[in-house]
Formats: structure tokens, sequence, C-alpha cells
């Protein structure tokens, strides 16, 4: 948190405790292939998201927005145990446009 002005800036979260579940019998779901019904176990699971100061220009403003996103997932009896993935964001741009609004009077019926 920051404490001149108390923004977040950065939010993480874990698992408390493993547990322990069955994976769905045979189907595919999109890129994801589950065979026989099995035991697996989910004995950690990390997710970390982390903010910065963005500043834009015409009009002047800064936002905080996000910089990097990281998780990590270890389950253990699953093909792929361990998943580690970071995405980071940069090159902000902001899109700025005029808006404007009609008030049209309600059609008599």
């Amino acid at each position: 948190m920051d404490a001149e002005n108390f923004d977040v800036l950065q939010t993480a979260s874990r698992l408390v405790e493993p547990y322990a579940f069955e994976s769905p019998r045979l189907f595919s779901a999109g890129f994801a292939r589950f065979g026989p019904k099995r035991k697996l176990r989910l004995d950690r699971a990390e997710h970390t998201m982390s903010f910065r100061r963005v500043p834009f220009k015409d009009p002047e403003q800064e936002l905080l927005l996000p910089e990097y996103y990281e998780s990590l997932r270890v389950i253990r009896g699953a093909r792929e145990p361990r998943v580690r993935f970071k995405r980071t964001f940069a090159d902000y741009r902001r899109f700025v446009s005029d808006v404007k609004i009609i008030d049209e009077p309600a059609p008599e019926n």
C-alpha cells in the first residue's frame, strides 16, 4: 500500500491448506482432455498482482494500472503438476473520444 495516498500497489492470495478432489471422467473441454477419474490434490496455489502509476498526456492524468500478474499452482497427481506463469502489462495507451447525448422525446403510441 502506498503510505502517501493509500493506493493498493499489490494484491496477493494463497491457498490456506491443501485439499483433495477427483478429476472428472473422460471428456474434452477446449484444449484440456480428461481421462478416467483420478484422485488429485491441490498442494499450492499462489497469485500476485502488482500495480503501478502510468502517466498520460492530453489530458494530463495518472492512473493506477496492472504491471504484472504471477501465478503458481501445484497439483499432485496431475500430468503437469507444477504450473507457473507471469504476464506483464506494458505500453499502455489511452483512447479519448467525444460523446454526444441527444435527448429525443418518447414516441407516442
